[in-house]
């Protein structure tokens, strides 16, 4: 490997990814802002290390020039942030749900398991595959058929719904002390994975479930030693479900005939895909895999094109644009229909879907200072979220779902790092009414702050 200036950065930039082994290694506690710091170093530093001479000349990204260092010194600004607020939350507040292995260590042992639960979780598991089937077996490109999913779609509340019971079914598994009950919630999560990559929103979805399931494990069986033969089984099985993932998500992207495909029923739509990872996969290999490698540095490429021209800031403006699109339109009328993502698109001339993040924002609204206010951005999110929990838990025991839909929403913040900023402002306001809402029920139908524990 070449010696490089983006070389260098980049290694130096993976300091958070050996911090977390560091911590994992000595069974130390692990915070929300270690996986959000893991998670951008993965996609500014390794993606671009591991990155061919050859992938980044076709890319235009010239691994010496001064741009580079700019995205960097932006990178760890950002980092400089992170690890500032993981510093006062740890020692100002280091019960909150931010500091999640300690919050989940510190849970109580839940009941065992009955039938009549049992029965919701797999009749809420059967609703979810009636509900997300459909839409998983129609391609991303049938626009046709992805504008009847709005922001208050039945798919959408249903997805929320997957979302809150995998969670729930995840901490459950190591809250538990029954033996029974314990396999029976085992066989749950791997049924919860294994329909996240087929009713799921993606690689990176189904990934940061996997990741908040082996997080879970780690916070409560931190000092447990480890049976190797089973990490290896469990590794070679979610192993084999991301392959599986991956295989799926590409036939679906690259099959050729997508109006048709659209167009069939459920069942026809489940056999084309499995006929066309039997028949045509060899054919779309090459594509999918210069996909894969465009998309790996997605993320990266869209900041440095961005910062390899000039731009005027927009100085909070773009900030105002996202939260007046993730306002519903029957509240205000005349919201914006750009956002920051379709601003940032204009600005970076394309007419596509562009890899935002928290820190793209940041760089398009403030310039150079974008690092440290994305930053800000990001920590008011996590401190939001958290404080609503904490607020329920100041009057009474907080219920375990309530722990899994913070817990959910907060993990994919911190794993799936391109996004834009309207999906923080939106789960982040449904959440916390959420919690709001069912706290004041509960205190309206107990009358007592201790009686709520479900």
């Amino acid at each position: 490997m070449v010696v490089t200036l983006l070389s260098i950065l980049s290694v130096l930039g993976s300091f958070p990814a050996i911090l977390i082994a560091y911590k994992v290694v000595r069974r130390q506690h692990l915070s929300l802002f270690d996986v959000l710091a893991g998670a951008y170093t993965v996609n500014m530093c390794l993606f671009p290390l591991l990155a061919s001479q050859g992938t980044l000349a076709e890319l235009g990204i010239d691994p010496e020039s001064g741009t580079v260092l700019k995205l960097f010194a932006i990178y760890f600004s950002f980092l400089a942030v992170i690890y500032a607020a993981d510093y006062i939350i740890r020692r100002f507040w280091p019960g909150s749900i931010l500091c999640f292995t300690r919050y989940i260590e510190n849970m109580p042992v839940r009941k065992p398991v009955g039938w009549a639960e049992i029965a919701v979780l797999l009749g809420i598991l059967a609703l979810c595959w009636a509900v997300m089937l459909p839409r998983a077996h129609v391609l991303v490109g049938a626009t046709e058929f992805n504008e009847e999913y709005g922001a208050f779609s039945l798919y959408v509340l249903v997805s929320k719904l997957f979302n809150l019971t995998c969670g729930y079914v995840f901490i459950s598994t190591w809250l538990v002390r029954d033996v029974r009950s314990r396999r029976y919630f085992v066989l749950l999560s791997l049924i919860m994975l294994a329909s996240a990559f087929v009713i799921g929103e993606g690689r990176r979805y189904f990934m940061g479930l996997v990741l908040m399931y082996g997080s879970i494990y780690y916070a409560r069986n931190r000092f447990v030693r480890v049976n190797w033969l089973k990490v290896s089984v469990y590794g070679a099985a979610a192993a084999g479900l991301l392959y599986g993932s991956i295989i799926f998500f590409n036939v679906m992207r690259y099959t050729k005939n997508e109006k048709e495909f659209a167009n069939e029923g459920t069942f026809q739509r489940l056999t084309s895909v499995v006929h066309e990872a039997m028949y045509n996969y060899s054919d779309m290999s090459s594509l999918a895999e210069e996909a894969n490698k465009s998309r790996s540095m997605g993320l990266f490429n869209i900041i440095y094109q961005y910062l390899d021209h000039y731009h005027e800031p927009y100085n909070g403006r773009m900030l105002a644009e996202a939260i007046s699109y993730s306002i519903p339109r029957f509240i205000h009328p005349q919201k914006s229909l750009l956002g920051s993502q379709g601003l940032l698109e204009i600005e970076s001339g394309t007419f596509y879907d562009v890899a935002d993040s928290v820190v793209f924002w940041g760089i398009g609204d403030w310039g150079d200072i974008g690092g440290i206010m994305a930053g800000f951005f990001q920590v008011l999110v996590f401190a939001l979220l958290a404080g609503a929990l904490s607020l329920v838990k100041w009057f009474g025991r907080v219920p375990l779902w309530m722990t899994a839909l913070c817990l959910n929403v907060l993990f994919m913040f911190a794993f799936m790092t391109e996004r834009a900023i309207e999906s923080d402002i939106v789960s982040t306001t449904q959440t916390i009414a959420i919690l709001l809402a069912a706290c004041a029920a509960m205190q309206i139908v107990f009358r007592t702050s201790n009686r709520y524990s479900l």
